[in-house]
């Protein structure tokens, strides 16, 4: 019989009290409180307005997390509740030098926190500092007037004495508590193409949409990561009535690694969630999402905005050549496009810059004068970390090659699927 067959259960509870009367003894020889425990207390500050509201946290030895997100206009709370922020998804994460930084891994204490009015809405800043690493994270939130969505960037600022190199970056991470997998569908393409809850969003998928097809309610991730390292996760079958939804830059295809200088700042691009309910007047995200990317997302280049551009890629593919491209200028013409730009097919090899002549028999030349005569600008799609193996530039200089994560040399990420 072993020594925890004797003991019984009134043993059990004096060892029990006995030991918490320890833990207390030595709390007042430290001279700190021995009074009952108590749970860390959480800092909260909100931000909204009319139609939206989100509410973010720090708490002390875990780190930063957002208690919630409403649709106001539907009253409507869109996280899951109850949920253990300890074991939730990061609010942000990423690698630097190797290492995990994550929001609410414990690593990070807080050092301030601002928010502003401004003219066209409302801003809060919160600020931290890694207790094991040189650098600050400050996420910033802003929330606009007359728009139901909640932007959100990193600045991230190397605050030692070294390089640092930041890899694995995601800006936004949330749990959607939208309801049931059976229930929820994710649209893509701008919110015409329905696809299964567990996918991955690139370049073509600046706005995805998860919306519950019984309720109505969902949400717009709209992620404004540049070009090909613009990735966008969503994954709705491994947690009960919730749909994870991240904004990030890519760390496969076209990974994405930034160096900070001792005291350089880097800040992240945005991504905006925007809570909507389908088929419900103003609420609905057909009227939500455009309104907020043309007010707030839009870039404007000069007085008369943004070019309007014509890419050959949908629906020609590599099968693009001289006698289509110059019907299509044609078309492009007539509509009053800015920039007509050949894709993939119009060279020989990637980063030769030779022109495929089985397809442009005449060279560019006729195809630029064509261009310039409707009033366009030619444009030429070039893979810039993509180079063929038969070039005589790689042949001469393999060395100059761009390399995978993995060290194996990048060949272009559609090239076997493309001949």
């Amino acid at each position: 019989m072993g020594l925890g067959d004797r003991l019984s259960r009134r043993d059990l509870l004096r060892s029990g009290a006995v030991l918490v009367a320890g833990m207390a003894c030595e709390r007042s020889l430290r001279g700190e409180p021995h009074g009952d425990f108590e749970e860390p207390k959480d800092e909260a500050w909100e931000l909204g307005n009319d139609l939206i509201r989100r509410e973010v946290g720090f708490r002390p030895g875990i780190g930063l997390y957002t208690k919630q997100l409403s649709n106001k206009s539907t009253k409507t709370d869109l996280l899951v509740p109850g949920r253990d922020i300890a074991k939730a998804r990061p609010e942000f994460s990423f690698n630097c030098d190797g290492k995990p930084c994550n929001s609410n891994s414990g690593a990070f204490e807080l050092l301030g926190v601002s928010d502003a009015s401004t003219g066209n809405g409302q801003s809060l800043s919160v600020r931290m500092k890694h207790k094991n690493i040189p650098l600050e994270v400050t996420a910033l939130y802003s929330i606009y007037t007359g728009h139901g969505a909640c932007r959100k960037s990193l600045v991230i600022k190397n605050t030692g004495d070294a390089p640092l190199s930041i890899t694995h970056l995601m800006v936004e991470t949330l749990e959607l508590g939208l309801g049931p997998e059976n229930e929820m569908t994710l649209w893509t393409q701008y919110g015409v193409v329905p696809r299964e809850i567990f996918y991955t969003g690139r370049s073509e998928d600046a706005c995805v949409m998860v919306v519950n097809g019984r309720t109505g309610d969902g949400v717009a991730i709209l992620n404004e990561v540049p070009g090909y390292m613009k990735r966008t996760e969503v994954a709705g079958w491994d947690a009960e009535n919730s749909v994870r939804v991240s904004a990030m830059y890519d760390t496969d295809v076209m990974p994405f690694e930034r160096r900070l200088r001792p005291g350089e700042e880097f800040t992240t691009a945005s991504a905006s969630l925007l809570p909507f309910r389908r088929d419900d007047g103003f609420n609905d995200s057909r009227w939500r999402v455009p309104g907020y990317s043309a007010a707030v997302l839009e870039r404007r280049i000069d007085k008369q905005g943004p070019p309007w551009i014509y890419n050959t890629w949908e629906p020609f593919e590599r099968g693009i050549n001289q006698e289509i491209s110059m019907e299509l200028i044609e078309a492009a013409g007539a509509m009053g496009i800015d920039i007509f730009t050949i894709d993939d097919g119009w060279q020989q090899e990637y980063g030769d810059n030779a022109v495929n002549l089985t397809a442009f028999p005449g060279g560019l030349d006729p195809i630029l004068k064509a261009v310039e005569a409707t009033g366009m600008r030619l444009g030429l799609w070039i893979p810039p970390a993509a180079i063929g193996m038969t070039t005589e530039c790689y042949k001469a200089h393999p060395d100059w090659a761009a390399l995978d994560l993995e060290g194996n040399r990048r060949r272009g990420p559609w090239r076997d699927r493309r001949r």
